[in-house]
């Protein structure tokens, strides 16, 4: 699966699966049954409840803007997200790391008719099949890219175990069997983050780490090398507890 990597302003890379082609099309196939229900009750309601064409007509108008707008304004007022995004998890974001604004919304609206309604969806399918960031042309116009808010399968400290030779090892502090699994697979997350990403905020990232680990432990003293220490008490944990 594709990822991206976005920096935060905070200066903190964040790394996000892509959505898939297939699901950003069951986003919009379930947006569009929304949608299709709500105009045809509401639509029904209205021209049954009022008499004379030329008020007809101006529900009709107003229904044709809703149908123009309602991707815009649901991705909006929904902070990047529609009711199909929300439901597969889905989500626009900016890929310089700024929160997406209005102008970028309206950015990757404007082009909809040209990358799904006027080519039936055929360009914004090429585009995000073959992009290495799966944009269609109001993503690149908007910079901005739809992603996973959930991780695409779900990773557990033992399926880590093998990446670890446990043979001959001679553990250091036995006190590591006190964390749990979650807390062990936080920690691979912060140095391996810190491994590829090296900037101040992720060198932060890991002393805060090492230090919350050493006060834990009750451990005195000062650490000369946290990311040594932090790998020394995730090997410790993973031999202790399998």
């Amino acid at each position: 699966m594709k990822t991206i990597s976005v920096n935060t302003t905070q200066n903190v890379a964040i790394e996000y699966e892509l959505a898939l082609l297939r699901d950003r099309i069951f986003a919009y196939i379930i947006d569009m049954l929304i949608f299709t229900v709500a105009y045809s009750v509401v639509g029904g309601i209205l021209l049954a409840s009022i008499s004379g064409s030329g008020a007809q007509q101006v529900v009709t108008y107003a229904l044709w803007l809703g149908f123009v707008f309602y991707s815009l304004g649901m991705e909006y007022f929904m902070n990047g997200q529609s009711f199909g995004k929300k439901a597969l998890k889905l989500k626009i974001i900016k890929i310089s790391g700024e929160e997406a604004g209005l102008s970028d919304y309206i950015g990757r609206w404007a082009f909809r008719m040209v990358d799904i309604y006027f080519s039936f969806g055929s360009i914004a399918c090429i585009l995000i099949g073959s992009s290495q960031k799966a944009q269609r042309i109001g993503d690149i116009v908007a910079n901005t890219a739809v992603v996973y808010l959930r991780p695409s399968r779900d990773v557990s400290i033992r399926q880590i175990v093998n990446s670890y030779n446990s043979q001959n090892y001679q553990v250091t502090y036995y006190e590591a069997k006190s964390f749990t699994d979650s807390e062990m697979l936080v920690l691979k997350s912060v140095i391996e983050r810190c491994d590829k990403y090296n900037n101040d905020a992720h060198e932060e990232a890991l002393l805060q780490a090492a230090e919350v680990i050493k006060q834990r432990l009750g451990l005195e003293g000062r650490i000369y090398d946290s990311r040594a220490f932090l790998k020394t008490i995730l090997n410790d944990y993973i031999v202790l507890t399998r």
